[in-house]
């Protein structure tokens, strides 16, 4: 199951409770992305370890 965010307009604000969900899916995506990031910049042998 995927579960995307709000996303505003430029005819369409959006409300503060739909704000507040993207703030709340962002917070969850975030140690997720960080791992992948890691793990991409770990598995590339061409990159300087500093």
């Amino acid at each position: 199951m995927v579960v995307t965010g709000f996303k505003a307009t430029r005819a369409r604000r959006l409300a503060s409770a739909e704000r507040e969900a993207n703030r709340v899916l962002a917070a969850g995506r975030v140690p997720v992305e960080r791992g992948f990031a890691h793990l991409k910049s770990w598995a590339d042998p061409h990159q300087a370890p500093y």
